[in-house]
């Protein structure tokens, strides 16, 4: 389903919800009977809406420092993966162009495989099989001499870089809002405008219009937790720009290498 779609979806049937329900309840319960209640009702919303804006700003704070931390680690292991391709050409030529293309597949793969399997929430396993491939190329490796053992011990602490943060990555891709937090916050905006039908407005349409812009602004924090749930899923998602920006700087140093 698209993003836009969605949303609103998900505003327009909790304002229809909403203004429907409060219709009905205007229909059991006269707005005098209503008024008498005023008092007990607005100091249990008040305390409520204050418990839930604060579950609210919670949730949403969670998935945003997941949305980031998941973009960080993409970033780091981009980066650790292009230090490692920087360093390569320091060892024989032989050896040199079978690192770069062992780590050229890799890059490929993980735009091309790996990440449309986290948008679907698998995992590829082919992306594995191209980094132990790569790990195979350098732990193989016998470096000769002091500078290419001082090259070699660099190569390898990158390259671990990139095993823990493509690790990191995964994982995020997977970590989202639990059931039970969802039906909390579910449940409480339930709660919430439950609560401002023990309110009796003389007008219909104004106590109509003030529901509808609350059950829309809960609506729209709802969807927002929702379309950075899963940080890697969704239109809403982490791309692999980092990577792709990765196997640019691979063209550009093969060019100018070769004098282009």
């Amino acid at each position: 389903m698209g993003l836009w779609l969605l949303g609103t979806l998900m505003v327009g049937g909790a304002v229809g919800l909403s203004v429907g329900g409060l219709w009905i309840a205007r229909r059991v319960v006269s707005p005098a009977t209503l008024r008498e209640h005023h008092d007990v009702a607005g100091f249990i919303l008040a305390i409520v809406g204050v418990i839930y804006a604060v579950l609210l700003a919670f949730a949403v704070l969670i998935v945003w420092e997941q949305f980031e931390e998941a973009k960080v680690v993409a970033e780091r292991e981009s980066n650790a993966l292009l230090d490692v391709y920087r360093m390569a050409p320091g060892f024989a030529a032989p050896t040199a162009a079978r690192l770069r293309k062992d780590i050229r597949v890799y890059a490929e793969g993980v735009i091309e495989k790996e990440w449309p399997a986290m948008a679907r929430g698998k995992l590829d396993d082919q992306s594995s099989l191209h980094l132990d491939r790569l790990w195979s190329g350098f732990t193989h490796l016998q470096p000769k001499g002091a500078r290419e053992s001082v090259l070699y011990d660099q190569c390898l602490s990158r390259l671990t870089e990139v095993s823990d943060n493509r690790r990191l990555r995964l994982l995020a891709g997977r970590s989202g809002v639990p059931g039970p937090m969802w039906l909390v916050l579910i449940a409480g905006g339930i709660a919430t405008m439950l609560f401002t039908y023990f309110f009796g407005l003389e007008k219909f349409k104004n106590q109509a219009a003030m529901t509808a812009i609350l059950a829309a602004t809960i609506a729209l924090v709802l969807f927002i937790i929702s379309a950075m749930n899963f940080p890697f899923s969704g239109d809403l998602s982490v791309r692999p720009e980092a990577m792709q920006s990765a196997l640019e700087r691979f063209d550009n140093m093969a060019t100018h290498e070769r004098g282009g």
